[in-house]
């Protein structure tokens, strides 16, 4: 009798250990699929742009340069940028957004093209990038 309940425990054990594993290695996987943006390497600083939490993986980082390649927010909850340059960075969108996700202003004109520039510190906050905005992002 003991060493049928010990059979009956153990093949109970291996069954539910079975379907447990099934139940977590069956569900689809969720990921994030790479950055999309692009970073800028001016003279006298960078900036950075985009967002790593979605878009197509780029097939190599950009080359450092002063004027970065354009690209497209892919979608999502939007991108920001971030960085600095001692004399003028700018970051030019073809969809204007007022506030950040967080309710912090983005800091663009209001005539098209939109653009938020400055000297020093750079910084604009997730979703001040719109999902499907052509970007262009400038570090002097």
């Amino acid at each position: 009798m003991r060493r049928r309940f010990t059979r009956l425990a153990l093949g109970t054990t291996l069954a539910v250990g079975s379907l447990g594993a099934l139940g977590v290695f069956g569900l689809p996987a969720a990921h994030a699929v790479g950055p999309a943006g692009t970073t800028c390497l001016g003279p006298n600083g960078f900036i950075a742009a985009g967002t790593v939490t979605d878009g197509p993986t780029p097939s190599g980082p950009p080359a450092p340069s002063v004027n970065c390649a354009p690209f497209v927010e892919p979608a999502g909850s939007g991108g920001g940028w971030v960085g600095g340059d001692s004399v003028l960075w700018t970051v030019t969108t073809s969809i204007y957004v007022a506030k950040d996700n967080a309710g912090q202003a983005c800091g663009f004109s209001t005539t098209a093209p939109f653009t938020a520039s400055g000297k020093g510190p750079a910084s604009g906050g997730v979703g001040c990038l719109a999902p499907g905005a052509s970007v262009s992002v400038t570090a002097s």
